[in-house]
């Protein structure tokens, strides 16, 4: 396989993106990837992932590849893992929150797979280094849940497990991409990831398809 051209430059950004988040002025939020439904989001990931992992201002990094849903983390796992050769390591899926705490506590390196669900309430970060990347796949539909929740009967507070995440890798950056961002008042997928990386959305795709033909 090979790059497309919204694959290329969607990367080249997303990566120049990645090195200022993730540095000291920085504010950990890379952006948004919205590249629409079928354009090869799940390639672009990987060539993301294989790009960023040689910058050297990143020493290194830790890469934690994010799904909302089992079904998801499986389909991903396996792009990523045919691409071993591109991003120099085989990746590994957790399997349960402790396991997740496990490949966290690494030095550096390492393509991590998990699904949101597996961060809870804890009493102190997995890992506080810098060099930590959070790839949400699908960010428009679970990365919400930072205000408090109150139970109306028991009185108990609770947050989304964005806050969670948030909690377990502070210094972590966080990158989302999608096919379909939200922005509204209460759900807003730039406001959490940052702005635009690149957009290649239905109208382009089809221009491109038409020009094809």
């Amino acid at each position: 396989k090979i790059a497309g051209y919204h694959q290329f430059h969607a990367v080249n950004k997303a990566v120049a993106a990645t090195v200022r988040a993730s540095s000291e002025t920085g504010d950990h939020r890379i952006g948004v990837v919205w590249h629409t439904q079928g354009s090869g989001k799940s390639i672009a990931m990987v060539l993301y992932a294989g790009k960023v992992i040689l910058q050297p201002e990143m020493q290194n990094p830790t890469l934690v590849v994010l799904t909302d849903r089992n079904d998801l983390d499986d389909q991903l796992f396996s792009t990523f893992s045919m691409c071993r050769d591109l991003i120099r390591q085989t990746p590994v899926q957790a399997e349960s929150r402790e396991d997740l705490q496990k490949v966290l506590s690494r030095a550096s390196g390492g393509v991590i797979f998990t699904t949101l669900q597996k961060f809870g309430e804890i009493a102190e970060p997995l890992t506080t280094r810098r060099n930590v990347v959070v790839i949400a796949d699908e960010a428009h539909r679970s990365q919400y849940g930072f205000k408090a929740k109150v139970d109306a009967k028991t009185g108990e507070i609770s947050y989304g497990f964005a806050k969670y995440m948030r909690d377990a890798l502070p210094n972590a950056s966080f990158i989302g991409f999608t096919g379909t961002p939200i922005e509204a008042d209460d759900v807003n997928t730039p406001a959490v990831f940052g702005n635009y990386i690149d957009v290649y959305d239905i109208s382009r795709a089809v221009e491109d398809r038409s020009e094809e033909h």
